[in-house]
């Protein structure tokens, strides 16, 4: 990736917004922007835009905004050259250290999913300014459905339940979102125990299918034992008489296990 030093001035009205700005970065609020508008009003845009060489905006999104707002026909800009994904960790590392580390947490998510894609756990955290047990804990969450994540993003899902739930398939997870989405705040315990019900009622089933395998082969005994009084043909009656032997073994074992 290549910084040019030259400052070039270019339309307001050509310079487009980065694709993914709003999913890794959370707008200003109404009393920072103001402030930040009212300084520009008075001391003009100190510091240059950065941008791509097709003018995608890579960081100054507010500056560019409330440049707008107040009617500039251009802007100062430098062009930042480099991979898509090299510019998207530069977009990061720029808006963490003018304000800090994001605070919304689906922008967090955001922000660790995309740049673990293309680089190391550790320069992945340095690049948000974080530990790197946070980041892989983001970065784990990523795999949350669109549903949980949402409920995350509101505060209705507590991040260890949102670690247990990321650990699962998106159909399991879709499962999981019918029976918990009613509650009012998700926890790991809640998680857990949908997790020991459902192992408990396939414990259950199993054991139905066994009680009635088990009654299905005792009438089998019966009625080859039957059969074998009959036979004439050796062969035939001592191919039963294994046959017996066989069930009779797993009837035997079968209730030894019950006892």
């Amino acid at each position: 990736m290549q910084i040019k030093n030259e400052v070039i001035e270019v339309p307001v009205e050509e310079i487009s917004e980065h694709k993914d700005n709003f999913s890794l970065f959370s707008p200003l609020n109404d009393h920072l922007y103001n402030e930040l508008k009212e300084n520009i009003r008075v001391h003009g845009i100190l510091q240059p835009l950065m941008i791509s060489d097709e003018s995608i905006l890579l960081c100054g999104h507010n500056r560019l905004r409330i440049a707008k707002d107040l009617n500039y026909p251009a802007v100062s800009c430098k062009i930042v050259q480099g991979s898509s994904s090299e510019l998207v960790q530069f977009m990061i590392a720029d808006n963490s250290l003018r304000r800090g580390t994001e605070k919304n947490i689906l922008r967090l998510i955001e922000q660790a999913n995309q740049l673990s894609q293309t680089g190391t756990i550790r320069d992945g955290a340095t690049t948000m300014g974080i530990a790197k047990s946070k980041f892989e804990r983001y970065r784990k969450l990523s795999n949350l459905s669109d549903e949980f994540k949402d409920l995350l993003g509101c505060n209705q899902l507590t991040m260890g339940a949102g670690y247990e739930l990321a650990t699962k398939d998106l159909e399991t997870q879709k499962k999981y979102h019918q029976q918990l989405a009613h509650l009012p705040k998700i926890n790991e315990n809640h998680v857990k125990y949908i997790e020991e019900d459902s192992h408990v009622k396939e414990a259950l089933s199993w054991l139905d299918l066994k009680k009635k395998i088990q009654k299905q082969n005792k009438k089998y005994l019966s009625e080859i034992d039957d059969h074998c009084h009959q036979f004439r043909d050796t062969e035939s009656k001592n191919d039963a008489q294994d046959f017996i032997k066989l069930l009779t073994t797993l009837l035997t074992d079968y209730e030894l296990q019950e006892d």
